[in-house]
């Protein structure tokens, strides 16, 4: 049972990693420190679109200092931003992914759209998956979409050591030619034959795994300007508001982890 929950605690963070970034930043920055509650959280993904080929990342906004200069064509991921003068800036987290933490000037990033978009577009049309794995488990290998139908790269997923209990899924989603899409979570995963599964997600179509030559029928669209939060045309998931409140996530978290910490107490308690 704590192996199930524990997988499914899994799942929760995953899915809030996005939208709990804006916290990895707190103290990663001074001029942050000291102005967040002036800040907006935004918390998608970007391209490098600088006019001189690169962008320089600021140690604050409107600063002469440079931290760090990023080519053109580089996906960032920013999580929060300060108007300055006018001016958005955004900053970037300090976590395990970046060894940087600066601010860039919203006017040279495009808007990178990812899986988080399309979560954003269709997710009146998700539905609970309430089928099985047995396709999946079945295959020697699978493909993992960005998202569905999407017209980039895709994980092909060697299947060695998984198990059903590695397996994690809450939403499925139906194309228009009836095939049926799973957002799937592999967290890792041990087998009786002594391996280990890689841990992946993404979206995997449940009747065609092994498929990956399915047309791309959902194209990214071409990286765009970025509409502020005070903007009229603001849409999406970096809009302004379209994130669940912080304190509820931590809220949500924090029961999850009081619960498996009951669940491990108990369990020693029962071997006593």
């Amino acid at each position: 049972m704590i192996r199930r929950f524990v997988i499914a605690l899994a799942a929760v963070f995953l899915f809030a990693l996005p939208l709990a970034a804006y916290a990895d930043v707190v103290f990663g920055n001074d001029f942050l420190d000291k102005h967040r509650d002036k800040t907006e959280p935004v918390g998608r993904s970007f391209i490098v679109d600088g006019p001189d080929g690169y962008v320089s990342v600021k140690v604050k906004p409107g600063s002469e200092k440079e931290e760090i200069r990023i080519d053109n064509g580089a996906i960032v991921h920013i999580v929060a931003v300060y108007k300055h003068k006018g001016a958005y800036w955004g900053i970037t987290p300090s976590n395990h992914a970046y060894y940087y933490c600066g601010w860039f000037p919203m006017d040279e990033l495009l808007v990178y759209y990812d899986s988080a978009d399309f979560a954003f577009e269709h997710s009146g049309e998700f539905y609970e998956y309430t089928g099985d794995f047995d396709k999946v488990l079945a295959a020697e290998g699978f493909y993992i979409w960005q998202w569905p139908g999407a017209d980039r790269e895709k994980i092909n997923y060697i299947n060695e050591y998984l198990e059903p209990g590695a397996l994690k899924t809450e939403y499925a989603w139906m194309d228009g030619e009836g095939n049926e899409w799973i957002y799937l979570l592999i967290w890792g995963g041990y087998s009786t034959h002594g391996g280990y599964s890689d841990a992946a997600e993404g979206w995997v179509c449940i009747n065609d795994p092994q498929n990956g030559n399915i047309p791309a029928f959902n194209p990214a669209p071409e990286p765009s300007p970025w509409s502020p939060p005070d903007g009229s045309g603001t849409t999406g998931p970096g809009s302004s508001g379209s994130e669940p409140p912080l304190p509820l996530l931590i809220i949500i978290i924090a029961a999850a982890l009081a619960v498996v910490l009951i669940l491990v107490l108990r369990r020693k308690k029962a071997k006593a």
